[in-house]
């Protein structure tokens, strides 16, 4: 059945117990000589299975892959080895406290101290907004250095309003006393490092034996004497002492707090098998000279300050003037980027002003819009203070679509004549077609210079062919001019928008003719 542990093998290779025995020698015999080897292997099995020590010590030997492959592929065995985990260390922590401390130390110790300093940063923050309503000298330079640095005004404040000097630092080993490594501010005259290490265990076993408890469990915070006082952060297996004289900040105390902890994370080995060698402290060595801080008195440092004051006001008046300049700048490329917005046919997507380099406008711009560069010229910017990148469209704004009309009867005009008989100034009965063509385009140019706000004029240029006389050539090609013009004004056209030429009468032209073209008023 299940759960039963398989029957013993005898030790003779006879047939393992449970199997079936028959009297007769030559079946055992012919048993023996067909299973032979299947018959030994059973019983080597059946012997090593068939105690519990022997079948825990091969269950031993693959347990732990077991583990390992379940853990993976298996949740019922976290399921199952929970409870049992969690009571084992629940009885560890009743059992032995003090060695569990010392294993969560290192990793809550910095969170412990986070959370100390989110308290401690309400409390500035509200001294903040007391000390930003106040101005002095002082208070300059420290709003200065908290811009600088990018800390709150009330941690400077805190910082720089106290005179304080860390004239030494001991690393002490909790248990024995014994001092791991020490180090002393330049030209600080302090006791003999074996003597204060001594001094300050003494104090601690008279505490602990003073007002009970165990020596590990108290914490000495700090010792006063004159105008010197010890400060001493704890931990499971040192303490970190430091002598300050004057009036250290409470960031003091923290950046101790965070050494000790950092000693903790880089030495703990050293720390749990400390004996009487030291040697392997020394590697705390920088760690205990980042914690010798100070700040001295200012009075002697007048000058300097005057100095800061005078370098912060150059730099004021220097912000000031930048900022002056930038907004003039600001302002004047706004005025631009706007007036090139407006124009029409002209749509900005993009307007960055250069800081460093040249600025930058794109966008679309129908070829018949207004130039940009000349816009950029008359606001004072030179040809390579701004790079213009320009994709064609065309635009449906009126004054585009009326620029655009004025270009296509421009070309139209450029493309009509009306022909003359050679010494005659009548106009031929088959030119009346094109007169008419030449009429329908100048009420065109009308509607489109009323839309432009401009005035457009068809300008009728009469020539002569070069037989005859040059007196008698200009007189043709004004008549010829003013018989065009005649015919135009009769057919409808208003003779504000006809202007005649003579500069074909030099007899130049080729053939007797009138030619058209249109031009701006006043050109």
């Amino acid at each position: 059945m299940a759960g039963q542990a398989p029957p013993e093998p005898e030790s003779n290779g006879s047939p393992p117990r449970g199997a079936v025995r028959t009297a007769d020698p030559e079946i055992e015999s012919l048993r023996r000589l067909l299973f032979g080897d299947e018959w030994a292997r059973v019983a080597e099995l059946s012997r090593r299975i068939g105690t519990p020590d022997g079948f825990a010590a091969e269950v031993s030997k693959t347990l732990a892959r077991a583990i390992v492959r379940a853990s993976g592929n298996d949740k019922r065995l976290r399921a199952a080895l929970q409870p049992s985990v969690e009571e084992s260390l629940r009885i560890f922590a009743r059992r032995d406290p003090k060695t569990l401390a010392t294993i969560l130390f290192p990793a809550i110790g910095g969170a412990i101290r986070k959370s100390i300093s989110a308290s401690i940063h309400g409390l500035i923050e509200s001294l903040n907004a007391t000390i930003e309503q106040s101005f002095s000298l002082r208070g300059l330079e420290w709003r200065l250095e908290a811009w600088r640095t990018g800390r709150p005004i009330g941690a400077i404040v805190l910082a720089k309003s106290r005179l304080f000097r860390v004239e030494q630092v001991f690393l002490i080993h909790r248990a024995s006393g014994a001092l791991l490594c020490q180090r002393s501010a330049p030209g600080a005259r302090g006791a003999d490092p074996a003597m204060v290490s001594g001094m300050l265990t003494a104090i601690s076993d008279f505490v602990s034996d003073s007002f009970g408890g165990e020596a590990e469990d108290q914490e000495l915070g700090s010792i006063q004497v004159d105008d010197l006082r010890v400060w001493i952060v704890n931990s499971p297996r040192a303490l970190l002492a430091a002598v300050v004289r004057g009036s250290a900040p409470y960031e003091m105390f923290s950046r101790l707090r965070a050494a000790l902890e950092e000693i903790h994370a880089r030495l703990p080995e050293a720390l749990l098998s400390f004996r009487d060698d030291t040697a392997a402290f020394e590697a705390a060595g920088p760690i205990l000279e980042n914690c010798l801080l100070g700040r001295g008195a200012p009075g002697g440092a007048g000058k300097g300050m005057g100095k800061g004051i005078v370098l912060a006001a150059a730099a004021v008046i220097l912000a000031a003037a930048l900022g002056v300049w930038w907004h003039r700048e600001g302002a004047r490329w706004r005025a631009l980027t706007k007036a090139i917005e407006s124009q029409p046919g002209i749509a900005v997507t993009e307007a960055r002003m250069g800081r460093w380099g040249p600025g930058r406008i794109a966008g679309l711009r129908d070829p018949l819009a207004a130039d940009p560069g000349v816009l950029a010229a008359e606001a004072g910017y030179a040809p390579t203070a701004i790079s213009f990148h320009w994709r064609p469209f065309l635009s449906l704004d009126p004054p585009i679509q009326a620029a655009r009309e004025i270009e296509s009867i421009r070309e139209t005009l450029a493309s009509k004549e009306v022909l003359f008989d050679v010494g005659s100034v009548r106009i031929p009965a088959h030119q009346r077609s094109v007169l008419i063509e030449i009429t329908s385009a100048a009420r065109r140019l009308a509607n489109a210079s009323a839309a432009l706000g401009g005035r457009w004029l068809v300008e009728i240029r009469g020539e002569a062919d070069p037989t005859g006389t040059p007196a008698g050539n200009a007189v043709l090609a004004e008549a010829r001019a003013a018989e065009v013009a005649g015919a135009l004004e009769a057919l409808g056209v208003d003779r504000s928008l006809l202007r005649r030429s003579r500069s074909g009468a030099d007899g130049g032209g080729r053939v007797p003719r009138a030619t058209f073209r249109v031009v701006a008023a006043g050109q």
